[in-house]
């Protein structure tokens, strides 16, 4: 089982920034639920270029949600539909909007920490951090029962995605000792 998240060589500087006019709290895409009142769509802010941003398939954000291009949304859709919930985004670049990106909700959770093995803090927030292995060869994307922050991914869905062309997408191993 892999963790979903930002690759090590993208700008944190072009990352993209929810619109504060925005309706829905970000905190309603973290939590592994299906939304009953779906936004027409979600506005992000960046400081960088619709060129630089449109040669990304997944943009790294600050909502802990995936913003992902048009056909990696597709792709998602086709494979793991009962994973996953789009939502049209437009980013407002530095030389105007850039569309056919959307905002995956990930509706699914996943029961993957080792209680046993793993120490938990204050605040639901863990010192350490030991998930369970992976027990089956399923394709999910899911949220982490008990660390929804965390986008899980299984091994077959991100081997799945490593033979495509998508471009600049990082899974990092879920320790499991």
């Amino acid at each position: 089982m892999y963790t979903w998240n930002m690759p090590n060589t993208f700008p944190q500087s072009k990352a993209c920034l929810y619109n504060q006019t925005n309706v829905d709290d970000y905190f309603s895409l973290q939590t592994g639920c299906e939304l009953i009142s779906v936004p027409a769509c979600v506005y992000f802010d960046s400081k960088t270029s619709r060129d630089f941003l449109s040669q990304h398939d997944y943009l790294p954000n600050n909502t802990g949600s995936l913003l992902l291009s048009g056909r990696l949304s597709d792709w998602l859709q086709q494979t793991v539909a009962d994973c996953v919930q789009p939502i049209p985004a437009v980013i407002q670049c530095q030389d105007g909007p850039l569309q056919d990106y959307w905002v995956v909700n990930i509706v699914q959770q996943v029961a993957a920490i080792n209680e046993a093995k793993s120490m938990a803090g204050s605040f639901g927030i863990y010192h350490k951090l030991v998930y369970l292995s992976e027990t089956d060869d399923s394709l999910f994307l899911a949220r982490c029962k008990g660390n929804l922050a965390e986008v899980l991914v299984s091994n077959a869905l991100k081997q799945a995605l490593q033979q495509t062309d998508f471009r600049i997408l990082k899974f990092y191993t879920c320790p499991t000792s």
